[in-house]
């Protein structure tokens, strides 16, 4: 309630002059896209992984990539609003917001997409992987394993860090760059978070002689979880981007008055409609024997995704006075490990993220994400009544 009014000098309402009152009122109810039994899946996936693999930080969100609803987001640590004692301000922060890091792997599917889009390469043309190790420019870039030649659909299933640099050197610099911020890579989601990060890619003019190299592998540039998702969206949705949204309508509870809350169209990436069927082909093979995440892959549907596993890197650190005291560098032993992930893959109905970072016991993706992936999608998919395809399933029983 609020009350204004023209007043004596020792406080007494005057019998003339304004005097206007306010009723006080409830505000307008605020639905969010969050689906509540997908997100108590979530929840309870992620304490068992971070459990196990006790990372720094967890996160996750799931997203239906046809409408850019986001369906669950959770991250550990977290804290219980109802108990003072578990409150933190790290685990206060929205951190699949607010961090950006350097993706790793998850990000090549986007040069290479447009560069099959441009039709600089098809799925079949041979690259030269140099054995596992390329000197470019005095400083080596390798492989996890030594590969010789691969087409560029084994550059994805085997997330070649050589081939795919040798499929952005096709491009060149500025073809890059356009691909990369085709997808809208260092661009907000605009979600209502008090705190959103950019993330970087720098322009052109601001390369280097190995930025080519590094940027599409995932180094040199930074994403936020939600970008990613954001893109994988588009990739799912037979390349058309959508708008994420968290917030579907308010209702005024007086009036009973709903307000939708409108979604922009979605906007086309790929310049010939058959690349983006072309590539998730390609993605499907990551989670199936000889990929780099067939702990991802789930009996009776076809998993399109990818793996990231990048090193992490520690800031310049300045003191008071600006003086250095520890220059950025990557740290020894410390990563995030990623896997991005749709499915069923050809008529997908979620998209989902999950990254950790610093786990221990193992820092590969396809061993600490793709499963958490696989637990959580298995769920959910089962909570939607999303059948499996019978062919699929009598695949993986005749399969030696």
């Amino acid at each position: 309630m609020r009350e204004r009014y023209e007043r004596t000098r020792d406080g007494a309402p005057l019998s003339y002059g304004i005097h206007e009152f306010e009723q006080s009122r409830d505000g307008k109810n605020i639905y969010l896209t969050i689906s509540e039994p997908i997100q108590a899946i979530l929840e309870e996936e992620l304490d068992a992984s971070y459990e196990k693999w006790q990372p720094a930080t967890l996160y996750a969100a799931i997203a239906d990539p046809r409408t850019g609803n986001i369906l669950a987001i959770a991250q550990r640590p977290t804290f219980n609003p109802n108990i003072r004692s578990t409150f933190t301000a790290e685990a206060a922060r929205t951190r699949i917001a607010e961090d950006s890091m350097e993706p790793g792997s998850i990000i090549k599917p986007f040069t290479i997409g447009k560069a099959l889009d441009w039709g600089f390469v098809t799925p079949q043309t041979e690259i030269d992987c140099n054995h596992g190790v390329w000197i470019y420019l005095n400083k080596p870039l390798r492989d996890s394993h030594p590969y010789d030649k691969l087409t560029v659909e084994g550059v994805i299933q085997k997330s070649s860090n050589i081939g795919t640099a040798k499929v952005a050197m096709m491009l060149g610099e500025q073809r890059v760059y356009q691909a990369l911020k085709t997808f809208r890579f260092g661009d907000k989601t605009g979600l209502p978070f008090p705190i959103e990060e950019s993330g970087l890619v720098l322009p052109v003019k601001k390369w280097d002689g190995l930025s080519i190299t590094r940027f599409p592998i995932g180094y040199g540039v930074r994403v936020t979880p939600l970008q990613m998702i954001r893109a994988y969206c588009a990739l799912a949705n037979n390349g058309k981007m959508p708008q994420l949204r968290l917030i579907d309508r308010l209702e005024d509870p007086v009036t009973g008055e709903v307000t939708r809350i409108p979604s922009p169209p979605p906007v086309q990436m790929f310049d010939r409609p058959e690349t983006c069927a072309t590539l998730i082909d390609m993605m499907i093979k990551v989670t199936q024997k000889g990929g780099t995440a067939v702990k991802a892959a789930i009996p009776g549907y076809e998993v399109a995704g990818k793996t990231g596993t990048s090193r992490k890197y520690i800031p310049t650190r300045r003191d008071s006075s600006g003086r250095i005291i520890e220059r950025g560098h990557y740290a020894s032993g410390k990563y995030f490990s990623s896997f991005v992930g749709f499915v069923p893959a050809r008529n997908p109905a979620l998209v989902m993220l999950v990254t950790m970072d610093e786990p221990k016991g193992s820092y590969y993706a396809a061993t600490v994400a793709a499963p958490t992936f696989k637990a959580t999608m298995t769920r959910v998919l089962r909570h939607l009544n999303i059948q499996p395809d019978p062919a699929l399933l009598e695949n993986n029983r005749t399969t030696p």
